[in-house]
């Protein structure tokens, strides 16, 4: 579907899609983060062009840079802004092609001249160990997103390791969060009462593979607590 969108041909694509790091936009970036905090999928082109998807920080649709034409302009009303810059009536982002260098910069309409955030077009092997792992034990939560053909977000899920709970929104709908202290008795059932399977399968496919993750992470994160209490 996407060939016949963009019109590519049989021979375009030179292999399957990759991961490729990413830094993040200033509006995104925390301190402590790694300086690629960011990963998105790659589809390489002929003549060093590429597609790049990345619908996490919901760009709104496929930045296609081919060889002859390395640069990709639209409109991205919802775009990250840039912190202490005045706004603009022009949402036109740009994103350039540097194929030496081997990344892909995106200008924002509030600083034309200065990248935004850097797409570095090389596979990296790791995504899980060098950026999630780094930036959610930054971060003290572990999120799970899911959008709808739009890009926007349809439902959400969080593992709060800072508050001890978790959170969900579903079908536009936040629901109480659920303390971990919930789950000390019989907690498959208690999680299950307040995360349905038909909620749940909104956010992950595997529902029972999921229910058992986030239930081995809450014991985890109980665990170290107490060992850690039991040093102090």
């Amino acid at each position: 579907k996407l060939r016949e969108e963009l019109e590519l041909d049989e021979s375009s694509a030179q292999s399957p899609a990759f991961i490729i790091p990413s830094t993040l936009p200033e509006a995104y970036h925390q301190p402590g983060y790694p300086h690629w905090a960011h990963a998105v999928v790659a589809i390489p082109l002929r003549d060093f062009g590429c597609i790049i998807l990345d619908p996490a920080i919901r760009v709104p649709c496929p930045i296609v840079l081919r060889g002859a034409a390395p640069e990709c302009a639209f409109d991205w009303a919802d775009g990250p802004p840039a912190k202490s810059m005045p706004g603009v009536s022009s949402h036109t982002w740009r994103f350039e092609l540097d194929s030496q260098a081997g990344q892909v910069r995106a200008f924002s309409p509030q600083q034309p001249h200065a990248p935004s955030f850097t797409y570095f077009t090389k596979t990296i092997e790791n995504p899980d160990e060098s950026i999630t792992i780094p930036t959610n034990d930054f971060n003290k939560r572990i999120p799970v997103v899911r959008t709808d053909k739009d890009g926007a977000k349809s439902a959400h899920f969080s593992i709060r390791l800072d508050k001890s709970r978790l959170e969900a929104c579903v079908h536009g709908i936040w629901k109480q969060p659920l303390q971990f202290a919930e789950l000390k008795f019989d907690p498959l059932t208690r999680l299950q009462e307040w995360l349905p399977q038909q909620e749940a399968s909104d956010l992950e496919a595997d529902v029972d593979s999921f229910y058992k993750h986030i239930l081995e992470i809450v014991q985890a994160h109980q665990d170290a607590e107490a060992e850690g209490s039991k040093t102090l």
